[in-house]
């Protein structure tokens, strides 16, 4: 799952605004379109965030989902039921 700053959070980073405390900033400042959660949280680990943490982010409307381009979707993976059938 890979996480975007919303206008809102965009925001937020412009003005300095004090709704994250200094440990969810720094990880706020790593969703980039481009890493997954996963490797945000592997990164951020030691300083204690965890999935909590970026709730409270898209609670808040500073981070959301990307949407894959229609092109750039993976086609549907059969299941495995469906491939012992074939």
């Amino acid at each position: 799952m890979i996480f975007i700053k919303t206008e809102a959070g965009q925001q937020l980073l412009r003005e300095r605004q004090g709704v994250l405390s200094l440990r969810q900033r720094s990880a706020f400042l790593l969703f980039d379109g481009e890493r997954t959660l996963q490797q945000v949280l592997a990164l951020t680990e030691t300083m204690g965030i965890t999935g909590g943490d970026v709730q409270l982010m898209v609670d808040a409307g500073l981070l959301e989902h990307t949407r894959p381009a229609p092109q750039t979707r993976s086609p549907k993976v059969p299941a495995t039921a469906d491939l012992a059938e074939q």
